[in-house]
């Protein structure tokens, strides 16, 4: 009875915050530092600032996969290639189950401003399927700033959906502001901090360490209060082109999400 009483209250939560218009859904990367995604480069921008796409490869893919304390289904493609005129970035993401989904489509352009600066947006499509109510659609944005202050610190900003854009009558489109940073003390060592503050919900702080164990494996932990959450996982280069990573996130109420992603340079 317990058990059936907590995979209710699971899913009602899953509901309640997919309804804001963003899944949350990110990385196995992401994931393991706490969901501290705004300083992550390359293809990882799509999901956690788009500024950032401009310090990845020329070119890289990313497929994730995510089971929300074990029961619902987030997955995602991303794809981001530079132009040399700037990076432009395609992210396809699905989340949830048969009596409800969110999909979102999105494409992303990020330029350099000089070799320290960088701005990045993002057009999205939303689309919520729900039992019994069928398909609601609706189209907003995101922007981000990436600055690198020096070699040991960079700052960032992002914003998703600041205006008011209505889902139904009596639901919007949550708007999210984020402000964080990365600490660089060693080759070796990262530091991430975020915070992440949703419209009308209490302010999140995320953190995470990034630490390069040995070559070709990196250890990784994180942190974040709102939801109370603990997180872990690993990344390890296969070969020059492939990265598998690992994540999991802890709830103490809720219990696990793990999470895999494996990034390709083409």
């Amino acid at each position: 009875m317990r058990l059936l009483f907590t995979l209710f209250l699971s899913s009602l939560f899953y509901i309640a915050h997919s309804q804001t218009g963003n899944s949350n859904g990110e990385s196995a990367y992401a994931l393991s530092l706490g969901n501290a995604s705004i300083a992550l480069p390359g293809v990882y921008g799509l999901q956690g600032n788009q500024a950032a796409l401009v310090f990845g490869q020329d070119s890289e893919f990313l497929l994730s996969a995510e089971r929300r304390f074990l029961l619902a289904d987030l997955t995602s493609v991303s794809f981001e290639k530079n132009l040399g005129f700037g990076t432009v970035g395609i992210l396809v993401e699905n989340f949830g189950f048969d009596a409800f989904r969110e999909q979102k489509l999105a494409i992303a352009y990020a330029r350099k401003l000089n070799e320290k600066l960088s701005i990045g947006g993002q057009f999205d499509y939303l689309n919520f399927s729900i039992e019994g109510y069928g398909n609601k659609s609706s189209f907003t944005f995101e922007l981000g700033v990436y600055s690198i202050v020096n070699k040991y610190f960079h700052v960032s900003a992002h914003v998703f959906s600041p205006g008011k854009i209505g889902l139904t009558d009596n639901t919007d489109v949550t708007s999210i502001f984020r402000t964080g940073f990365k600490y660089i003390p060693s080759k070796k060592l990262q530091v991430f901090g975020e915070l992440y503050k949703a419209l009308d919900e209490t302010l999140d702080f995320r953190s995470g360490i990034d630490y390069q164990l040995v070559d070709i494996l990196y250890l990784r932990a994180g942190f974040n209060t709102e939801p109370s959450r603990f997180s872990f996982g690993f990344g390890c280069q296969i070969t020059d082109r492939f990265f598998l990573e690992g994540g999991n996130a802890y709830h103490p109420q809720l219990g696990n999400t793990p999470g895999v992603s494996l990034k390709i340079i083409p």
